[in-house]
């Protein structure tokens, strides 16, 4: 008596399998079944991080008249019958196991199926065994369904039922092996006439069982299959996206952190995918402002296959899908099952319009076709781009497709037979005739693997080897006008197979491959294609089914020997120190029309952070040295690590060349007039080469440009919101003569270069929002802090820390504005309706009377402490104030954002300070003297009888329309300011020092509490001078 065994091939990517029962009788009783029985059950494909990634559900359906139809749910199924001539069956179940029971004349026979789980306990295929008798020996014969082609492979037989590929060795589809049981001696033969599986048995017959499944592709083609370098990553802003098929949908993960940590996977809405469900192809567009991802698959309805495309719009890292759209139908191949064997591939062009290639064979046909379709819109509606082309060929056609110049796109494929590519040129209006190139080093007679991508100037590579799937690694290329350019040899030191090909912004040419069971990535930098690497390690299990990212140094594979996988991603840190400015440009320099050639080598380092700043000026506005000097240093003393292990950034301030002066300068137009013609150094200028220079520093530097005045009386600056361009606008801050030139103090300076750089950065007058004079962001992008002139002592900087938020509906004094970093800065805040409007600097880390009823301590407060009663901070609306973190969030690599523009102002902060705006806060600070005089108490003057009248010859000093220090402010006379409130200070400085007989305000402590803010008004008009 013995068992034979049978292991059942699973759908692609799956571990299905025919499971036996042991010798041990099961004891459950089991129960005729007059009905059918189905057992459904999923199994793990794929892990990602310890989760389970993907699944396939599959189902077995045995019926009471001896048939068995074995199916998953990407669409792939079998189904043969038991011969029952001369013989009788019964059905018979538990929950358990199924037996199907056969007794004949002289014969009868159990095929018994239970399932096999693994280590987690979940059913991961079923194994059946055969046990029975005979009276002279019998022969057992499975018939085979006539619609099934069958492929028989050493001891095992297939049927192609989804996945028709003549000449490629991987197998794919449902079938069954039966190698285990031949090895143990039993002859099995399949009739390929008569369709059968016949098993020839002695008298007895029980053979001990093993279990063989076969999964396969989980993500994309494996090195055996046809590859056409399928995308799975692609990255949107710094946010990175993988997609895979999970058995019911096309889902994606997101990274926040460059693929650190990724979330959990979200559903495309797909559904089921057929064909070859791991020819998807995900592709990306901008338009108008707004990021989209459009996935491009094929499924079944009814007869036919529908190709469609389906849009998602990007958030931040999550994606909104739209409904897919069908594009067109093709009637189903019989080889190929329920699909049309298909593949897609996509791209963008340079203005905006996506294409999408296609390629299937359809029912009655002899020859692949392909098709190309277009969209407008990101690709949620599609037009026809080339109508269905014959291949001329009844094997798969491997296509590629890519950008060239002004609009231009090139398409083309490989073919089994021959070692040729044949391609076709969009002009924009139409595709060209098909052209070939033959002879380019690879094998007639071979599957293909072939991939594309476009360099920055619309340059075309295509990726291959020199042994159709396996051997050197071979590019052709062509001009970014579709002119053919000839191919070349990446690496022969390898044989390697699933050539990914992504190009990178840096200036780098990536294949990513397999070979010897190691993820290699073979690059071009410059003119030289190196040596191929191991970027991501050398200690592999098993690597397979490589695909690269769109863009980006990076690659995803699966690792193992047998399901479930585990998925891998890994990249490249193409920028170490985080800048914006890639290795490679600041290694080898910045090659800008991607000919071979260094056209600028900027002086930074790849392990210390770097910005560049190139500053052009009117005649009479250049700025003063210290002022660039004091911001340099504060870049210099940002809390911002680096691989270097120190701290800081480098800001290179080049000040260039002065510019024809003129009174104002509009932006972006008057901007835009001057940049052309001054950016990049006279040399530069002048050199044969220039505009690759040019180009080449535009990637790395922000230009800026002081000038007189962007509008009469203007604002002191603008600065595109993370972008590359801004103004300083001083010169005309003298109120009473606009046109007068004036560049403003160092303080004032460097307060405006760095709050105007600080846009370019991506921060906004709150932060993160656009909510202005916030006590609790101390930073030099709020209005309160930008100049010295509320907290004469503040610092030049961006905020270090993000401070408490303060809720202004329910307000505690004594929480007041949370401690500072570094500790014991000041701030001030506001109160509508009080006199002055904006309070002395206060302590951080310490109560604050906001309410100013000289009683510390009340809370539940509701008072708008941002309201300054200046433009941008006069809201009375009760809010939330955030804190902020500057440096912790301060962009560097501004190429990257989408608001980006060279030359072309996208998007502004809508409010700037103006002479005006500086003015009044000036104003202000005088009136919190006047307060502090007009306030002090009687006895604390020399002459009680007379503080009346020397408090109004005070008042008289600072507020007298024609020689007062407010009428000095109006006319721009700051000395003279100051010169006014030392006369003050030397009328109640005894207590430091000062000549005690001419004192008006005598006593210590009235004369501590207001020479504390007289001497921080007198050094803020200094500074404002100086």
């Amino acid at each position: 008596m013995g068992i034979i065994v049978f292991s059942v091939f699973a759908s692609a990517n799956s571990s299905l399998a025919f499971a036996v029962p042991t010798a041990n009788p099961d004891p459950e009783s089991l129960v005729e079944s007059k009905v059918a029985i189905e057992r459904s059950f999923s199994t793990p494909l794929l892990r990602f991080n310890g989760e389970t990634a993907a699944q396939l559900m599959q189902k077995i359906t045995w019926f009471p008249n001896g048939t068995t139809a074995l199916s998953d749910d990407q669409g792939s199924q079998f189904t043969f019958t038991l011969d029952l001539a001369d013989s009788s069956f019964v059905l018979l179940s538990n929950s358990t196991m199924i037996d199907q029971k056969v007794l004949g004349k002289d014969h009868q026979y159990d095929i018994v199926w239970k399932p096999l789980r693994n280590s987690d306990g979940a059913i991961t295929k079923y194994k059946f065994d055969i046990v029975g008798t005979s009276a002279n020996g019998h022969t057992i014969k499975l018939l085979l369904s006539p619609q099934q082609e069958i492929t028989v492979n050493d001891d095992s037989f297939l049927s192609l039922s989804k996945n028709y590929n003549s000449n490629s060795t991987s197998l794919f589809g449902v079938g069954l092996d039966w190698s285990d049981a031949t090895s143990a001696g039993q002859p099995i033969a399949y009739d390929s006439e008569e369709r059968t599986i016949n098993i020839p048995v002695g008298k007895s017959y029980f053979i001990d069982p093993t279990t063989i499944s076969t999964i396969t592709a989980v993500l994309s083609p494996g090195s055996s299959d046809y590859y056409e370098g399928e995308r799975r990553e692609v990255r949107i802003g710094n946010v990175l996206f993988m997609f895979y098929f999970d058995g019911s949908n096309i889902v994606y993960r997101s990274s926040l952190d460059f693929g650190a940590t990724w979330s959990s996977a979200t559903s495309s809405g797909s559904g089921v995918i057929n064909g070859d469900v791991h020819r998807y192809t995900v592709t990306t567009e901008n338009v108008t402002g707004t990021n989209y991802v459009t996935l491009l698959y094929f499924k079944t309805s009814g007869s036919n296959t529908n190709f469609y495309g389906k849009r998602g719009t990007v958030g931040l890292n999550t994606i909104t899908w739209n409904n897919e759209t069908s594009m067109f139908s093709a009637p189903n191949f019989a080889s190929c099952g329920t699909s049309v064997c298909a593949a897609s591939v996509g791209a963008v062009d340079t203005s905006g319009i996506m294409y999408a290639a296609f390629r299937w064979i359809p029912s009655g046909a002899s020859s692949y076709q392909y098709q190309i379709m277009k969209s407008a819109n990101g690709g949620l509606g599609w037009n026809t781009s080339l109508s269905q082309i014959p291949a001329d060929v009844g094997t798969r056609i491997e296509m590629f497709l890519t950008p060239l110049a002004s609009g231009k796109m090139l398409f083309g494929y490989m073919r089994y037979t021959t070692d040729d590519i044949k391609y076709r040129l969009w002009d924009g209006t139409g595709w060209s005739a098909e052209n070939t190139v033959g002879n380019i080093g690879s094998t007639a007679n071979t599957i293909k693997h072939v991939s594309a991508d476009s360099d920055g100037v619309k340059k075309a590579y295509v990726a291959y080897l020199t042994g159709g799937n396996s051997g050197s690694i071979k590019i052709a290329k062509w001009g970014n006008d579709g002119s053919w350019l000839g191919n070349e040899t990446a690496d022969s030191t390898l044989s390697h197979t699933l050539p990914s090909i992504t190009i990178t912004n840096d200036g780098v040419i990536h294949v990513y491959s397999l070979s010897g069971n190691k993820v290699y990535d073979t690059t071009k930098i410059l003119n030289s294609w190196q040596t191929p690497t191991n970027p991501f390690g050398t200690t592999f299990t098993s690597p397979a089914q490589l695909t690269s990212g769109s863009g980006y140094p990076m690659a995803l594979w699966i690792e193992g020997s047998s399901s479930p996988f585990n998925l891998r991603f890994d990249r490249t840190d193409w920028d170490v120190d985080r800048d914006g400015i890639y290795n490679n440009w600041e290694v080898n320099g910045i090659d800008s029309n991607w000919d071979g050639t260094v056209d600028f080598l900027p002086s930074s380092s790849q392990a210390h952070k770097d910005i560049f700043v190139e500053i052009d000026y009117m005649q009479n506005h250049q700025p003063d040295s210290g002022a660039i000097n004091n911001v340099t240093n504060a870049f210099a003393n940002a809390p911002i690590t680096n691989p270097d292990s120190t701290t800081g950034i480098t800001l290179h301030l080049n000040l260039d060349e002065q510019v024809t002066h003129s009174d104002t300068t509009s932006w972006p137009t008057g901007f835009n007039s001057i940049k052309p013609t001054h950016f990049g150094t006279a040399t530069e200028r002048a050199a044969a080469n220039h505009d690759n220079i040019l180009n080449a520093k535009k990637k790395i530097y922000h230009y800026n440009l002081w000038v007189h005045s962007i509008t009469l009386n203007g604002p002191s600056g603008v600065g595109e919101l993370l972008g590359n361009d801004f103004m300083v606008s001083m010169g005309s801050y003298n109120a009473s003569n606009p046109s007068q030139d004036l560049a403003g103090s160092r303080e004032h300076q460097a307060g405006t270069l760095m709050h105007e750089l600080g846009h370019n950065l991506g921060l906004h007058h709150g932060g993160g929002v656009d909510i202005n004079c916030k006590p609790n962001y101390l930073s030099v992008m709020n209005y309160a802090f930008q100049l010295p002139t509320f907290v004469s002592d503040r610092p030049l900087d961006y905020s270090r820390s993000q401070l408490l938020t303060l809720d202004e509906i329910n307000l505690d004094e004594l929480d007041g504005v949370s401690a500072s970093t570094p500790s014991g800065l000041k701030t001030v805040y506001g109160k509508p309706g009080d006199f002055p409007v904006v309070s002395d600097p206060v302590p951080t880390g310490q109560g604050i009377d906001w309410n100013r009823d000289e009683f510390l301590g009340d809370d539940g407060v509701e008072q708008s402490i941002n309201f300054f009663d200046i433009p941008d901070c006069d809201s009375l609306d009760l809010t939330s104030l955030t804190g902020y973190n500057d440096w912790a969030n301060v962009q560097l690599a501004f190429t990257s954002s989408g608001t980006y523009a060279n030359g072309t102002s996208v998007k502004v902060v809508d409010n700037e300070m103006t002479r005006e705006i500086v003015q009044k806060m000036q104003l202000m600070t005088l009136d919190t003297i006047d307060h502090l005089l007009q306030n002090a108490n009687a006895t604390s003057f020399r002459d009680t009888n007379d503080a009346a009248a020397e408090k109004k010859t005070l008042h008289d000093v600072l507020d007298n329309p024609v020689s007062g220090a407010k009428a000095a402010v109006r006319q721009d006379n700051y000395g003279k300011v100051v010169a006014i409130l030392e006369r003050i200070r030397a009328k109640l400085d005894a207590s430091v020092g000062g000549d005690p007989h001419d004192d008006m305000i005598v006593n210590q402590k009235e004369q501590t509490r207001i020479l504390q803010q007289l001497d921080n008004v007198i050094t803020s008009f200094k500074k404002a001078w100086q």
